[in-house]
């Protein structure tokens, strides 16, 4: 049961369920892409309705890489280890558009590495909460599982009103 468990099974707990929270972050593309697009039309860029189709579908073949090669890399480096370098670089790499925002620096610094860190990340928290939670897979999964559903509705509402506060439509076209 989850009550009884030792101190660093609930130490990992609540580090995975921070980085679950945390990494529901990534889903606020769905509904801040058109405002990027926009930025980069008043940044001077052309994009057309189909940019931010292209520039996620950039993104998902490293991520789909990432999370294929995520255990190899735990194994072979050790997990908190990689953790902890997916956390820093999904933090830190959106940071670098305050410096450059162009369509290439942002596909890279707000899609490719975060979503590439978020992927590999993911599968080892997953399972170092298994091997501290060994009969109670299903409630610890379940636990990130709604970790990450709240993280992504308090990130989606915490960015839509940063980005688009007065809900002024986004203009494309």
């Amino acid at each position: 049961m989850l009550s009884i468990a030792d101190r660093d099974a609930k130490i990992t707990l609540l580090g995975a369920i921070i980085a679950k929270f945390a990494t529901g972050l990534a889903t606020t593309w769905t509904n801040s892409n058109v405002y990027f697009v926009s930025q980069l039309k008043h940044k001077g860029y052309h994009p057309t309705q189909s940019t931010y189709s292209i520039i996620f579908l950039c993104a998902l073949i490293p991520a789909s890489i990432a999370v294929l090669i995520s255990m190899p890399l735990a194994k072979y480096f050790g997990y908190k280890k990689v953790i902890r370098t997916s956390a820093l670089i999904f933090l830190l790499s959106p940071l670098v558009l305050n410096f450059t925002f162009t369509p290439e620096t942002f596909t890279i610094f707000w899609l490719v590495l975060p979503l590439s860190c978020f992927c590999i990340g993911a599968t080892p928290i997953l399972n170092c909460l298994w091997t501290q939670f060994r009969n109670n897979l299903s409630t610890a999964s379940g636990i990130l599982l709604i970790s990450f559903s709240l993280g992504t509705i308090f990130w989606n509402l915490v960015f839509m009103y940063i980005i688009n506060p007065n809900n002024v439509k986004a203009e494309i076209d």
